[in-house]
């Protein structure tokens, strides 16, 4: 199977995302979109037995289109892997079908039996990330974007003002790096897609991160910009 990873990328993130959760105190895992597209596509599903429940394989199957599959599939792993290296770090052993993550209102992702943890999903093609925390957690990593478009849908005017005073491309990596702020902090909150994300501040404002009690860190990754958000001390 023939599918390189841009090497020096995936070692960058993986390095990032190294020192952060260790510093504050997360597990994460990184997947592969497309490695588990290539099994998919080649009906390899045998793979996965041993890892997703009876559960996990119905909500899989609702899934009709490859890509939505693999994107999935992809975080489900991240998560149950994440989850099993936390376990792990207090000498417990868990059978990854017995990991059971559900949706709360907001369509949030949460261990069920796990109630004193927090987990938090994200996937830009090609990487699926996931974190586990005993604080609450958010992360989000998106490519950057080529157009103004989204502008007005997820920035306040502040932000668009902000963002204006910069060229073209400046002003997309900065609108790249404010979103995914937003959405790592939505799913830190447990919203999801249910909050305004016109109403949430981020470093284009002069409002500070500290005055809405989360510590946030963030990085471009190549081409990718990657936001955690937790609970600031």
């Amino acid at each position: 199977m023939d599918l390189p990873l841009n090497l020096q990328d995936y070692t960058t993130l993986e390095n990032y995302l190294f020192n952060i959760c260790q510093m504050i105190s997360v597990n994460y895992s990184i997947i592969d979109i497309r490695k588990v597209e290539y099994l998919l596509s080649n009906d390899n599903y045998q793979a996965f037995f041993n890892i997703l429940s009876g559960d996990d394989w119905k909500e899989f199957y609702q899934f009709r289109m490859l890509k939505r599959k693999s994107e999935w599939l992809s975080g489900r792993l991240a998560a149950k892997i994440a989850l099993f290296s936390h376990k792990a770090k207090e000498n417990i052993t868990v059978d990854f079908r017995d990991i059971k993550i559900l949706k709360n209102k907001n369509k949030a992702p949460y261990f069920s039996n796990c109630n004193d943890l927090y987990l938090s999903i994200t996937h830009s093609h090609p990487y699926a990330i996931a974190v586990v925390s005993k604080n609450k957690i958010g992360i989000d990593i998106e490519k950057l974007i080529s157009s103004t478009s989204i502008f007005s849908l997820f920035f306040s005017d502040i932000e668009i003002k902000e963002l204006y005073k910069h060229d073209n491309t400046l002003s997309l990596k900065l609108a790249t790096m404010a979103w995914t702020q937003k959405e790592a902090i939505s799913k830190y909150r447990g919203l999801g897609m249910k909050l305004n994300f016109r109403e949430i501040k981020t470093s284009l404002t002069p409002a500070l991160f500290r005055q809405q009690k989360i510590e946030m860190y963030t990085s471009q990754i190549s081409n990718f910009y990657v936001s955690i958000a937790t609970r600031s001390n």
